[in-house]
């Protein structure tokens, strides 16, 4: 909650009053006390140091106004010690002052300080003997002494000088109580409560008459003493003064029942209301009575019986516009909304000026569902009465359920500060604020739901939901699962519950607890497409790719408009070699989210993979400029650099990367690739060394190393590396694989001999025969014809083990070769051949669109 401005000021005006700059500290505590104050204001603190602050101004008489304020306020906060504390300063600025001597008398016997107070009176009996409050006093101490002829004589001084003295009247009263005089004591508490309505006067009154026997008498104050107290909010009191009454005196006294009724309705207590109500009503059956029953059924959902009672109400009282609006409200809860806008519409026309009735009528076009006539209804409620808690709340909630957040919130402040200790108003600011992403705040406020209500999943849930996006993702987890194990516990476990405990474990990098999380989640929602989509996610990132696919797709189907979906699903069918369907994935998230880093990432590797190495840059460069400190994005730009044959920027890339994660192994290892090939040997040893003691398991490395060392002439170390990066000395796929890395690095004698070597373990196999072959015809751009053979001796061995996904990449490398020696005719089918294959491969959808052109062909559909 902000704090007011009139605190603000506060703060400030203590700091510079602390400070002995007292200039600027009077404007600052004099705006204070102007402004508006909240429930944290300082006001005593702030009276005392402007006090401080005019003395040291020496402006005295601003001094003594200021303290007597403060003077005046402390008692009713019944802090009489801090009282006493102002009123000896003012005396010390001005020791005749007969009130504030007076003041400071009180304050002293608040305190039980009897000896002192009376020193203080008798002080001032001699200052102004003529002054009334000084002989009340006198009065009050010498009767709590045992001194009662004194007391009285004190007491008839003060009322000779002053017959309304209600210290003096009151004091007198109860001592004429007290030593037996019970005429007299009614004589002078009857006066008394003639005066004022105070409920200490009629409770008096009604304790004289409760001991003079007068039972019928002591119950009507006792009634009337409730009934004041109940209109000060004194519940607990008014509920007691009631009971004594019907415990005491008489048990059938209707009045005492129909008030201990109203004083536990107050309370929220209307299982005992409605009883007290009912024997009211049996004693003295009255409309109020029925009125008053029909509140308490309504407040405890028992409509029917409500409905029944405000029936009788109006049968007694058929014109009675608050029975009427009553009986509105309950029907609103029957669902007969028509009848009840109906009758409150009609007591509107009678009181147009009744904020319950506009506040209840609101609540009724609420339920209809006509938002604007509610929102109507309740501002000129508030209009009406402008700290009607129950308007401001209802308002509140009606714009959080209209998405109208930003609006709610002011009038969910203001309800608050008319009323802090209501969860419900707590849960629906939470609501807002998360839904304007301040999760902060929103965390702030489900946690004040929280602290009033610890078994609120609903709260417990949101709570959970604003740590994760905080990143708080340890809390979230404990906090999600707290709320699951409660939801379990009244079997009502929710799906989202599940599926933003997923949310938080996948954050977390708790990956195979989050599958469990997701499961649940969509295994009782199978539409719940959030989970479908981040549980499709956690499949993806654990390798699962083909169980997230089916995931990742239901998700996209239900709901074509998720970006982030697409962009998971696009990331899926990268990692599955469909390569054309997740740069079309990709297209279709940034569509709709022009700014998504994670789609123009994986857009960019995949045009990387793709060889279209310029749009890689370019897309990775679109991820940089939103997510700049991400090191893996700056080393697959460098990467595509390197491939684009910009060596330099490629290094700068990658050394951006490795300042941002100096232990980024991958992009340490490529950097020293980028070194070698920009001639740089010793810092692509170097570079290469720190690689393999950080991940000894980049094994391609060893040939970067190696590669380095025999250009530095230390041959017999390049040679230990060259062995060292060979995975499996049986295998042609590790032969393939160094073979690839030198090719990489242009050392094309090694490739071949790597090639060659691959050749003679797996003659029988087409990818040795296809390696070399585009190793000529692509890489090297040398010994075409001889590429040409090779490509298609790995075209029929690939065809023998009738294997698409070795015989397509054959044809391409076969047509590939035709094309580099010019034959883009005899190039075609096999080109077409390779794309009816392997239709996402975009590699080979451009081979086929570059021998189209070149033979004037329209581009392939």
């Amino acid at each position: 909650m902000t704090q007011s401005i009139g605190t603000l000021f506060a703060d400030l005006g203590l700091a510079l009053a602390a400070a002995a700059r007292y200039a600027e500290a009077e404007s600052a505590l004099q705006q204070a006390l102007a402004e508006d104050r909240d429930a944290d204001f300082p006001y005593a603190e702030v009276c005392e140091a402007l006090g401080r602050t005019y003395e040291a101004l020496e402006k005295f008489d601003a001094a003594c106004d200021i303290y007597r304020q403060l003077a005046a306020e402390l008692p009713r906060r019944h802090d009489h010690a801090a009282a006493e504390a102002v009123l000896r300063r003012m005396l010390a600025l001005n020791p005749a002052d007969v009130e504030t001597l007076e003041s400071l008398g009180w304050a002293l016997y608040n305190q039980n300080k009897t000896a002192e107070s009376l020193g203080v009176f008798l002080e001032g009996v001699g200052l102004r003997e003529e002054w009334a409050p000084f002989h009340s006093g006198l009065g009050l101490i010498y009767a709590r002494l045992g001194n009662y002829e004194e007391a009285l004589r004190e007491f008839d001084r003060a009322l000779a000088l002053d017959p309304e003295d209600r210290e003096a009247l009151l004091g007198k009263g109860t001592l004429l109580r007290r030593v037996g005089d019970l005429q007299g004591s009614l004589s002078v508490l009857r006066q008394l409560a003639a005066l004022t309505a105070d409920p200490q006067y009629t409770f008096e009154l009604g304790v004289t008459y409760q001991t003079a026997g007068e039972s019928a008498l002591a119950v009507g104050a006792f009634v009337e003493t409730a009934r004041q107290l109940l209109e000060r909010g004194q519940l607990q009191e008014a509920q007691a003064i009631a009971e004594r009454a019907i415990y005491q005196l008489d048990p059938n006294a209707g009045a005492a029942h129909l008030l201990r009724g109203l004083a536990l309705y107050a309370q929220d207590r209307y299982a005992e209301a409605i009883e007290a109500l009912k024997q009211a009503l049996a004693l003295a059956p009255s409309a109020e009575v029925h009125y008053r029953l029909a509140q308490a059924y309504h407040e405890s959902e028992q409509f029917d019986l409500a409905l029944g009672a405000i029936n009788q109400a109006l049968e007694l009282q058929p014109e009675w516009s608050a029975a009427k609006a009553q009986k509105g409200a309950i029907l609103r809860h029957l669902e007969c909304y028509d009848a009840a806008l109906q009758l409150l519409d009609e007591v509107l026309v009678q009181e147009p000026d009744s904020p319950w009735t506009h506040a209840e009528r609101g609540a009724v076009l609420s339920d209809l569902g006509r938002t604007e006539e509610a929102l109507e209804a309740f501002r000129t409620a508030i209009s009406l009465e402008p700290e009607y808690f129950y308007a401001h709340a209802q308002l509140g909630m009606l714009l959080v359920g209209s998405e109208r957040y930003a609006e709610a919130l002011p009038v969910l402040e203001y309800a608050l500060t008319l009323n802090p200790d209501v969860p419900f108003l707590h849960y629906f600011q939470g609501v807002a604020w998360y839904n304007l992403d301040q999760y902060a705040e929103a965390l702030a406020a489900f946690d004040a739901v929280l602290q009033h209500d610890i078994g609120n999943a609903e709260a417990g849930y949101y709570r959970g939901a604003c740590l994760r996006l905080l990143g708080r993702f340890e809390e979230a987890i404990t906090a999600l699962q707290a709320t699951v194990d409660l939801e379990l516990a009244n079997n009502a476990a929710q799906p989202r519950t599940y599926g933003e405990l997923g949310e938080a474990l996948r954050m977390a990098g708790r990956h195979r607890e989050a599958v469990e999380a997701f499961r649940r989640a969509v295994e009782s929602a199978p539409e719940y497409q959030w989970a479908l989509a981040r549980y499709g996610e956690t499949l993806r990132f654990l390798g699962q790719h083909a169980e997230a696919l089916v995931l990742l797709e239901r998700a996209v189907a239900l709901n074509g408009s998720d970006f982030w979906a697409l962009g998971s699903l696009g990331a899926t069918y990268s990692a599955l070699e469909r390569q054309r369907s997740a740069l079309l994935t990709f297209d279709r998230a940034l569509a709709l989210s022009p700014q998504y880093v994670w789609a123009w990432a994986w857009k960019g590797v995949v045009l990387r993979q793709a060889r279209r190495y310029a749009e890689a840059v370019q897309a990775l460069e679109r991820a940089l400029e939103r997510e700049s400190q991400l090191a893996w994005l700056h080393g697959e730009k460098g990467l595509a650099l390197r491939q684009l044959g910009a060596y330099a920027c490629a290094a700068s890339s990658l050394l951006q990367a490795l300042e941002l994660d100096p232990g980024y192994a991958w992009g340490r290892g490529q950097l020293a690739g980028v070194n070698y090939l920009l001639g740089n040997d010793a810092a692509a040893l170097e570079h290469a060394e720190r690689a393999l003691v950080q991940d000894p398991s980049l094994l391609w490395v060893q040939q970067v190393r190696s590669a380095a060392l025999q250009r530095l002439g230390r041959e017999e170390e390049a040679a230990a590396a060259h062995v060292a990066g060979l995975a499996d000395p049986e295998s042609f796929q590790a032969y393939l694989d160094r073979g690839d890395t030198y090719a990489a690095l242009l050392a094309f004698d090694q490739a071949i001999a790597d090639f060659e070597h691959a050749l003679q373990l797996a003659p029988d196999r087409p990818e040795p025969y296809n390696a070399l072959a585009w190793l000529y015809a692509d890489t090297m751009g040398t010994r075409l014809e001889e590429a040409t053979a090779l490509a298609e001796r790995a075209v029929r061995l690939a065809s023998q083990l009738e294997d698409v996904g070795l015989l397509a990449p054959a044809l391409d490398t076969l047509g590939w070769t035709y094309c580099k020696r010019g034959l883009f005719a005899e190039a075609l089918p096999h080109l077409e051949r390779a794309v009816s294959l392997a239709d996402e491969a975009l590699l080979t959808q451009d081979h086929l669109e570059f021998c189209r052109q070149r033979l004037g062909l329209t581009p392939a559909a």
